[in-house]
């Protein structure tokens, strides 16, 4: 009789057990809205109405390895992945938003995402998967907007705001890009950003980990930006590439003393409008490492240049137009200011600026 009423027990027990199993997971559902299941995430983003939340129930993979997701639905509703993975399946796939307002949070984007114009993408709190190189690409017309989230690399043709974010590899913004940066990270051997359009970064770290790499912040002829904060750091010689109209008014920026033992490039080389407000510039790897060569227009009112390698200049003047007007410009081992004999341009330095040299007898050498 004991075992009887033991053996009851054991198939209650069991009974319970398998009742606390989700239907979800144990019917094979991969989505649902409200109580409503579906069997696929394809059926789900069909029906999905206003204000409402898809969740996913299991890993979501792309069928036959290159069908793209297309989100048509002009609506605004959710994502919610559920801490669950959303991947290419192993082939081309990608998401396609092609109406609406897209909110996608909570689990893991493994799969690139494309915004058409008109539509509005919410990126928060997912992570990416490296190895499938996902990019989130931004159409002229479409919105952005990324807050603690991890993407491999943003392409921006239409209005992005990047609240928080770690960017894996690149950021890219087109000549019809509006990119706000708030806060970020990217630290990688191939880390770079590239801007055509109008860019804004207000805090962040960068670095940019191979000394033998040319992956550099590209301000390109025509673009605009702008950097009020941050750490941005490289282990090769260039950092920045300006050939648009580039404004520092605040931010710490140098090379590595790890970098090569003799430098080839500056950290900042300016070939088109550099306009520096506020910050520190600072070139300290090996030698003949300047802070900036210039070539085009260059403009200080405050900040800091300075360079620490033997024959490293604060700032050499190879061509166009110098107008100093207050700052601080230093040179521990060479001349702060290095001015070309091929120099045809306009040269002005005012008294309020400080330029000091602490190897030379003069701070600023006119080449003969």
């Amino acid at each position: 009789m004991k075992r009887k009423k033991q053996f009851g027990l054991l198939v209650l027990l069991l009974l319970f057990l398998l009742s606390s199993i989700p239907v979800s997971a144990a019917s094979g559902v991969a989505a649902t809205i409200g109580d409503t299941e579906y069997s696929s995430l394809y059926d789900a983003v069909k029906e999905v109405q206003n204000g409402q939340i898809i969740t996913l129930q299991k890993k979501f993979a792309a069928e036959s390895g290159s069908r793209d997701l297309k989100l048509e639905a002009d609506v605004s509703y959710t994502i919610d992945l559920n801490g669950y993975k959303m991947t290419n399946g192993g082939g081309h796939a990608a998401i396609y938003v092609r109406k609406g307002t897209v909110t996608m949070k909570n689990g893991t984007l493994g799969i690139s995402l494309v915004a058409n114009e008109g539509t509005k993408v919410i990126l928060s709190s997912l992570k990416t998967i490296k190895a499938n190189s996902p990019k989130i690409e931004i159409q002229a017309g479409a919105k952005l907007t990324v807050s603690d989230t991890t993407c491999y690399s943003i392409e921006n043709n239409g209005t992005a705001t990047i609240k928080s974010a770690t960017i894996c590899h690149s950021i890219t913004n087109g000549s019809s890009g509006t990119m706000k940066i708030k806060n970020f990270t990217m630290k990688s051997k191939d880390t770079s950003i590239e801007n055509s359009g109008k860019m804004t970064i207000k805090k962040g770290t960068y670095y940019q980990t191979a000394a033998s790499q040319t992956n550099e912040i590209y301000n390109k002829s025509g673009a605009t930006m702008s950097i009020s904060g941050g750490t941005f750091k490289t282990k090769s010689n260039l950092l920045i590439n300006n050939h648009g109209n580039l404004t520092i008014s605040g931010g710490t920026f140098t090379n590595t003393k790890g970098s090569t033992s003799v430098a080839v490039g500056p950290l900042v080389a300016n070939g088109g409008t550099l306009k520096i407000t506020g910050g520190t510039l600072k070139s300290v790897c090996g030698s003949h490492a300047n802070t900036v060569n210039n070539d085009g227009t260059f403009k200080m009112s405050g900040g800091v240049l300075r360079a620490t390698g033997k024959y490293s200049i604060a700032l050499n003047v190879l061509s166009g137009k110098v107008v100093i007007t207050g700052g601080t410009i230093y040179s521990k081992q060479d001349y702060a200011i290095e001015i070309s004999h091929l120099f045809k341009g306009t040269y002005k330095c005012s008294k309020k600026a400080s330029v000091k040299t602490g190897a030379r007898t003069s701070a600023v050498y006119w080449q003969e």
